[in-house]
């Protein structure tokens, strides 16, 4: 945030717009959702403190232009409401232009509420390279406008205008309304279940509990596609309330027993059971208990299989793979990784047939999803290269459902996948594989970058470029690899220089490295400048990393071997890193009579750990 006088008030959003009765009602909204949007916990930071719309903020400004032309200058970000009759301002013009001659105009944001944007921006606003790409759309009709679709779109804003990553920002809010979901369903069980008992044997009771499991259908079908990613924030907004939740969904099981006594196993009974079973387990996995949540999946797992066997019911598959996935999902919040990969594959076993069977999307989705689950479990288990491969199906499946990559939320996508994938093969000593995926991500951060001129995606740029060329470093012939490293080690100056000063300790240490591996007469030079970066940073790895290898080829040896083994006792997985960045050097031409006795030296502090 940007932190000002009382004399130079900071603004977070500038509101420019047509004093017009449909621009003038949508510019109201947009000012109250920015001013009361409160953001999730992941994102504290953004956080809009003011906003500017003038006949709120000035109602009785003496020289209105000088006033706005000061206000604009301690504006963090201009949002322009456009409309057939925006064109036909000067004011808005002219905010425009003095936004572009502050030199902000990467910090210029469009609300489109009409078709044409020709027929819709004001002249200005045209000339700005990129503005398509910061374009929101809301269109307002004579029925007026979508809320929901306002709120979505202005999350970008709300990025920008608190320095945010746009994609954290809004996995962030898709977690939070997973979590009030979460919550509402198990609230909701409480209370139907404590309707239900007052009548146990009646008929009437009877058919209000059909309706309670229709809606609870409805509930687990909205919440699957984004429960992996919110079972932490579903737990604190549920204090003390689990161990009675419990207690009451058990008891529930006896009434359900005793329904079925009365009306006979009918399919609805035996799948309200089965949900039953998984709300149990949800709850069983608030409280931490491994064991009961196992239980209580199996048996729900144990009804649906009974239930689909035999039978290419689209319906029965479909529930059959939510309640595998549901399953896997509880066990990688309760952290049994291995017991969540094999849930996690029998429903990407079950999505694959139903993907081929039926030719929907959304199949592919809950594929795609299921996959990049379990490639974070491998992960975490320290499986790199299952977990790549995981990745890389992932992203064949996504391929195939034809996303428009012309939309920058699917471009940034596709590039974490790759660049993903990459990072797994990489310390699973796939060099080969690691440098295709990262080249991959390279020509998309690069496309990101230079659409919008944003320092993060600029800096996922530089990092890919970087770490390809390492990657193709290890084919001794391949005469990109040093290419790609002088280019990352250009672009990571230009982004010290233009965007994140506070970057410049890895860019000395990518130099340094860069000279150890194809300029080693400079190699003094090379520990002089990883020094600098090392003062600046002493506690990130690949700063340590880089620094050691530069002590160790200026013949500090002790001194270089203190670090590493330092940074194998902290993670174990260094080591393979290191020795993998030691052969490097030996394929760079480095002694081979060094190099192998040192490795050997890196051992000792595995075993006293061990």
């Amino acid at each position: 945030m940007i932190n000002t006088t009382e004399q130079n008030t900071a603004y977070d959003v500038f509101l420019s717009y047509r004093h017009k009765n449909r621009d003038n009602k949508i510019c109201k909204k947009v000012h109250t959702l920015l001013e009361t949007f409160k953001p999730p916990g992941r994102c504290k930071e953004a956080s809009i403190k003011r906003v500017f719309r003038d006949d709120a903020e000035l109602p009785a400004a003496g020289v209105l232009s000088d006033t706005i032309n000061t206000t604009l200058k301690s504006s963090h970000v201009l949002l322009v409401i456009c409309s057939k009759d925006t064109p036909e301002s000067r004011w808005v013009d002219k905010e425009v232009r003095t936004f572009i001659e502050l030199g902000r105009t990467d910090k210029i944001y469009a609300l489109l509420i009409d078709d044409d944007p020709d027929m819709c921006f004001p002249s200005s606003l045209k000339l700005i390279p990129g503005i398509e790409n910061r374009t929101l759309k809301v269109k307002y009709t004579a029925q007026g406008f979508s809320q929901k679709k306002l709120k979505e779109e202005l999350l970008r804003v709300i990025a920008a205008a608190t320095g945010t990553q746009f994609e954290h920002l809004r996995f962030a809010i898709r977690r939070r309304r997973l979590a009030r979901s979460i919550f509402a369903g198990l609230i909701l069980t409480v209370l139907l279940v404590a309707a239900g008992l007052y009548s146990l044997y009646q008929w009437v009771t009877a058919s209000y509990y059909y309706a309670y499991t229709q809606r609870e259908e409805i509930l687990i079908k909205d919440i699957i596609d984004d429960i992996n990613n919110n079972l932490v924030s579903a737990v604190k907004n549920i204090p003390e309330a689990a161990p009675a939740l419990v207690k009451k969904i058990n008891d529930n099981n006896m009434y359900l027993d005793r329904m079925m006594a009365i009306d006979g196993s009918t399919k609805k009974n035996i799948e309200a059971k089965a949900r039953n079973y998984l709300n149990l387990a949800r709850v069983y996995m608030i409280t931490g208990d491994t064991k009961e949540t196992l239980n209580a999946s199996k048996e729900a797992i144990k009804i649906y299989e009974a239930l689909a066997e035999n039978s290419n019911d689209e319906t029965k598959k479909r529930d059959l793979a939510t309640c595998y996935n549901l399953t896997g999902l509880f066990m990688q919040y309760l952290s049994k990784y291995d017991r969540a990969i094999y849930y996690l594959d029998k429903a990407a076993d079950v999505y694959t047939k139903l993907e081929k069977s039926f030719k929907n999307n959304e199949y592919s989705e809950s594929l795609a999803d299921c996959y990049n689950s379990m490639g974070v479990c491998h992960y975490l288990l320290k499986n790199y290269r299952e977990a790549a491969d995981t990745f890389v199906r992932e992203i064949n499946v996504r391929k195939k459902m034809s996303y428009d990559m012309s939309l920058t939320e699917n471009q940034v996508l596709f590039a974490g996948l790759y660049a993903d994938a990459a990072s797994c093969y990489n310390s699973a000593s796939e060099n080969k594989k690691a440098a295709d995926c990262y080249k991959q991500a390279v020509a998309l951060y690069k496309d990101l970058y230079e659409k919008s001129n944003e320092p993060e995606l600029h800096k996922a740029y530089v990092v890919s470029l970087y770490n390809l060329g390492i990657n193709s470093a290890y084919e001794k012939d391949n005469a990109e690899a040093e290419y790609y490293l002088r280019l990352s080690i250009a672009e990571a100056d230009k982004l010290v220089k233009e965007s994140i000063p506070e970057y410049d300790p890895y860019y000395l240490s990518m130099y340094a490295m860069y000279d150890l591996l194809y300029a080693p007469d400079k190699k003094e030079e090379a520990l002089n400048m990883v020094s600098i970066a090392f003062k600046r940073n002493s506690t990130d790895s690949f700063i340590r990393h880089i620094y050691a290898y530069c002590l160790l080829f200026n013949n500090y040896y002790d001194e270089a071997l203190d670090i590493l083994n330092t940074l194998i006792n902290e993670d174990n997985s260094a080591e393979q890193k290191i020795k993998n960045d030691l052969g490097l050097f030996i394929i760079r031409g480095y002694s081979t009579d060094l190099l192998p006795g040192f490795m050997e030296d890196l051992r000792p502090s595995v075993s006293r750990q061990t």
